[in-house]
């Protein structure tokens, strides 16, 4: 039956368990053990593509074979099994044989099972239609978007000076003198152009690129001309009439002395003109500094404190001059467009060079045989625009009949449009797809991910899913595919939390259902939207007689530390558009700059091991690596143990070197340094001792000599290292057979360490040419970035980020720094629409500039762009505010969390909109609550009767694939008929 349907998902309220279950209904309620081919399952991680693929195949697993499992397990089978038979009208006996057809199938038919992210779904469609979308045959994605850039700038740069780049030479001198002119570093040159050229690989950028891919170089020089025109203009009306006043006062004698307010009123007032022009004018007025000032505008008003009878000649001169104040200000207020001048100037020279850029950027990728990773999601959209039905689809078409798409508030505008004849295509034929969000938990904006889709689709507000669609023909198409949508519509609503006692549940609605109904609410129209009636959550009944334990919520404030380090310490809520620059402080300075943190952090860890709790059931959720790294080093210092993100980098793992070791030594068998690793990690890791006295004069021996006393020695050990064999294989083949060689699955713990290496590899054979210096050279530059997941250590604290942590669950969550700001960094920019008249000096000669990149500043407020720095200002609240809803929804027992506080907490709150951290939000809460007291610095919300409940380990859940053997990558991705074993073994539990 057709339908397309819409989860709203809140945390903890088993999304996962539900788009299991209705990828179980399509697999199971078709007689044809293949059908599952024709299902599409698209999640936004691979993260959530592993989870997704384990619970498809242990639920069919489980259900395949009932006698394995424990009475535990066989409840929670059979009740899923019950409710699927209910739902397609089947015997469960039926089900069960159906089942194991099934699991056969999908394990021998591994590439089928089309559970994957969107990237690698895309990047299907780009490899199987290289030659309709005009991309070399046989290509390599490039995922290094900085270096792509480096080198495409650099080029660009190149050409100053050349002859048959006269235009672009002398544009770029001009740049150049204007910086020069205006005391600006012009050395940043190339880095200004560098970071700007990022914009061409995002897709938020997209549509904006588009509409300016017809204009010339002279174009962009007319318009800069023109807006640099205005300015100056502006400002010397502006000068001039702040001049005629001052010399009027000299003229006369009027000192400052002699003029209401003094210092502070007029005479400081046209002082100051000269130096900051009309944007302070207008800031000065707007907020209300000029009170001495705005009063001389009144006919009457007393221009004169001393003496207190002017001369005759002076109060002659009023008249005159508060006409001449007006002019200034009816000016400067009437010139909405001057702010909006200074702020696009700037840009004007990076905007003009995209082509060029692009230009080179082209080149590089032709010249290496490579497209970028972003090219593939924007390539299908030039086809999907302007296609009815686009012919790229029409073989995927008939293979998907259903489309489950996951996490969908992280999706974008592109990725989703592209997807969407997908889903149109299925319902037409009658068949049933959905989509799963929680818009609380869009906190991925960084990576164009738009909540607003969600939202718009759950509401079915058509009108906004199309209003950014600039081009008609496009924007009826996609109206077109929406009504489609339209017509099977249907929405459901997750919201029962299985995850967190009952106390924490309440806490969230209440400070959520707060902060909407607060003035944020009305500052923020889409905040009602996402936080909408139904986002309330509701703990299930049945589960209050099991619950030994109640939750628990509390929250510290901490003292603020001095300016120095608080800059350090509070990360803007905006870092997504600028680099952090958290990263670059010194290591050797932690301590001291988050101390008061810190040990809170540690008092509570030791207090919930007093309480019974271990280690590893404490998480501390952090907004950076910066963070976690300050409290990780922390509780090393005082002893205790940490999983956190430096533990868990690949290069930390021996076995991982161990295997570098070799690739080195089989690269460049000379490398006496990459032969003595191997050799002393092999004696580490497999022999499991250090190589005594005996061993190591062995060891400096074989470095002596030629390789081939290298391979025999491990020939003499048991293991065979034909060398002529090894040579071979391919990169992934060799790794694999190595890891086989040593038994480093069976023999050696943590081998989530190694499925992830092979994950690495595997990847990285799609994208380059996989030699093992390529593959070294990769190693080398990433190995710092290169982890796992956090696995659990019952011995061990978890330091995690957030947004690392979405999707998990702690029993203890603690939350240090929770007091971020969610404003606009200072540089950060955003892109705008200027109107459909736009920006020309002669529009029959120059093409109105339409779009254009802005710095996202307050004095937009004072702008026809002010709708959209409002908007832009509320996407980057509901951002903040979904941080915090991600991080308090993931405990199950107990959350703490940790703020700053602040001396001014109610001068601030007296007025919202200069509120800028989210500690005000905590603030405001309390005082709602009556709970606030002046210098309280620790608050109990929820108090629990938080006890450590003792879990079963869990049962054996290994499904063994025997016989596994590696096979040729690069053939896999061409034919998708073998199966990615590295894969199989992580999900299906392989230890």
């Amino acid at each position: 039956m057709s339908q397309f349907k819409i989860y709203s998902s809140s945390a903890g309220s088993g999304k996962t368990y539900t788009l299991t279950k209705e990828y179980l209904k399509l697999a199971l309620a078709n007689e044809n053990p293949y059908y599952f081919r024709h299902i599409l399952a698209i999640t936004f991680t691979n993260d959530s593509a592993n989870e997704m693929k384990h619970r498809i195949i242990q639920s069919l697993k489980s259900f395949a074979y009932p006698q394995w499992l424990s009475e535990d397990e066989k409840k929670k089978s059979d009740f899923l099994l019950a409710n699927i038979a209910q739902e397609i009208n089947e015997k469960p006996e039926k089900i069960r044989v159906r089942a194991k057809l099934v699991f056969a199938k999908i394990l021998h038919n591994y590439a089928d099972f089309a559970v994957s992210t969107i990237d690698r779904f895309v990047n299907r469609i780009v490899n199987a239609f290289t030659r309709e979308l005009e991309i070399p045959y046989n290509y390599e994605v490039d995922m290094d978007t900085e270096q792509l850039l480096h080198n495409a700038i650099e080029r660009v740069l190149e050409k100053v000076g050349r002859e048959d780049k006269d235009e672009l030479s002398k544009f770029i001198m001009n740049w150049v003198k204007i910086k020069i002119e205006e005391n600006q570093n012009w050395l940043t040159t190339g880095n200004e152009l560098a970071t700007f050229a990022k914009n061409l690989m995002q897709e938020n950028a997209y549509p904006f690129l588009q509409e300016l891919k017809d204009f010339k170089m002279q174009d962009f020089k007319d318009i800069h001309h023109f807006i640099r025109n205005e300015i100056k203009d502006i400002e010397k009306k502006i000068i001039q009439i702040s001049q005629d006043m001052l010399y009027t006062f000299k003229r006369y004698g009027i000192e400052v002395s002699n003029l209401a307010g003094g210092a502070s009123g007029i005479f400081g007032f046209l002082g100051k003109i000269e130096e900051n022009t009309v944007e302070q004018i207008k800031k000065i007025w707007d907020d209300g500094e000029a009170k001495t000032v705005k009063k001389l505008l009144v006919d009457g008003a007393e221009w004169f404190s001393k003496p207190k009878n002017p001369p005759a000649e002076w109060l002659n001169l009023v008249p005159e001059l508060t006409e001449q104040l007006k002019d200034l200000f009816r000016l400067a207020k009437n010139t909405a467009e001057y702010p909006l001048y200074k702020l696009i100037e700037p840009h004007i020279f990076k905007i003009a060079l995209i082509q060029e850029i692009e230009l080179e950027i082209a080149e590089v990728k032709r010249e290496n045989n490579t497209i970028h990773i972003s090219d593939t999601t924007k390539k299908i959209a030039e086809i999907i625009s302007s296609e009815p039905v686009p012919y790229i689809y029409e073989r995927v078409g008939e293979k998907y009949h259903h489309i489950l798409i996951d996490e969908f508030q992280d999706t974008s505008m592109l990725q989703w449009q592209n997807l969407l004849p997908l889903v149109e295509n299925g319902l037409s034929e009658g068949n049933f797809n959905l989509i799963v969000g929680d818009g609380k938990q869009a906190i991925y904006r960084w990576r164009g991910g738009e909540l607003e889709q969600l939202i718009f689709l759950y509401k079915k507000e058509w009108e906004n899913l199309q209003k950014n669609k600039m081009n008609e023909d496009e924007a009826l198409l996609l109206a077109q595919r929406y009504d489609t949508l339209a017509q099977y519509h249907a929405v459901e609503n997750l919201n029962f939390n299985y995850r967190s006692r009952q106390e924490i549940i309440e806490f969230n609605n209440d400070f959520f259902e707060y902060i909407k109904k607060s003035d944020f609410g009305v500052r923020f129209p889409m905040l009602e939207k996402v936080y909408d009636e139904n986002f309330a959550q509701q703990f299930p009944k049945n589960a209050t007689q099991k619950l030994k334990s109640r939750g628990k919520v509390e929250l510290f404030f901490i003292p603020k530390a001095n300016k120095k380090n608080q800059d350090v310490a509070s990360p803007d809520s905006t870092q997504h558009y600028t680099n952090n620059t958290q990263d670059n402080e010194d290591d050797d300075n932690i301590s001291e700059l988050h101390s008061p943190h810190q040990q809170k952090t540690l008092e509570i860890v030791q207090q919930c091991q007093a309480e019974g709790w271990l280690l590893g059931d404490i998480a501390v959720l952090v907004r950076s690596n910066f963070q976690g790294n300050a409290i990780a080093n922390y509780l090393k210092q005082q002893n205790i143990n940490v999983v956190s993100q430096d533990s868990l980098l690949l290069q930390s793992d021996n076995k991982i070197l161990f295997l570098i070791s070799l690739l080195k030594v089989f690269h460049q068998p000379d490398n006496k340094l990459a032969k003595s690793d191997a050799l002393y990690l092999y004696y580490k890791i497999i022999k499991n001792k250090a190589p005594d006295a005996t061993e190591n004069l062995e060891i400096k021996e074989i470095l002596d000599k030629s390789i081939v006393k290298f391979y025999e020695k491990f020939q003499q050990e048991g293991y065979s290292l034909n060398l002529a064999r090894l040579s071979a294989l391919n990169l992934y083949e060799l790794v694999e057979k190595l890891m086989g060689i040593f038994d480093l699955f069976n023999t050696q713990p943590k081998t989530e360490y190694l499925l992830r290496f092979l994950d690495i590899i595997l990847e990285f054979s799609l994208q380059k040419q996989a030699t093992i210096a390529e593959f070294l050279m990769y190693w080398d530059k990433k190995k710092g970035n290169l982890s796992i997941n956090a696995p659990a250590d019952k011995n061990a604290v978890l330091i995690t980020t957030i947004h690392k942590s979405k999707g998990l669950e702690y029993p203890i969550v603690i939350m240090p720094f929770v007091h971020w700001k969610y404003t606009p960094k200072h540089d950060s920019t955003v892109w705008v629409h200027f109107g459909e008249e736009g920006l020309s000096p002669n529009p029959a000669k120059t093409p109105p500039l339409r779009v254009g990149l802005v710095n996202l500043k307050k004095e937009l407020a004072h702008t026809s762009l002010a709708p959209q720095f409002e908007a832009e200002k509320e996407k980057l609240f509901l951002e903040s505010l979904n941080i915090l809803y991600v991080g308090f929804t993931r405990p199950i027992h107990a959350l703490y969390i940790l703020s700053q506080f602040e001396d001014k907490f109610a001068t601030k709150a007296n007025n919202p909109s200069e509120i800028s951290q989210v500690n005000y939000l905590f603030y405001l809460y309390l005082k709602h609550h009556n709970l606030w007291e002046e210098g309280k610095m620790h608050y109990i919300l929820k108090n629990g009767n938080v006890m450590p409940e003792i879990l079963a380990d869990e049962n054996d859940d290994t499904f063994w694939v025997e016989e596994m053997v590696a096979t040729d990558t690069h053939k896999t991705l061409k034919l998708n008929r073998k199966p990615d074993y590295s894969r199989i073994g992580h999900i299906l539990g392989v230890q």
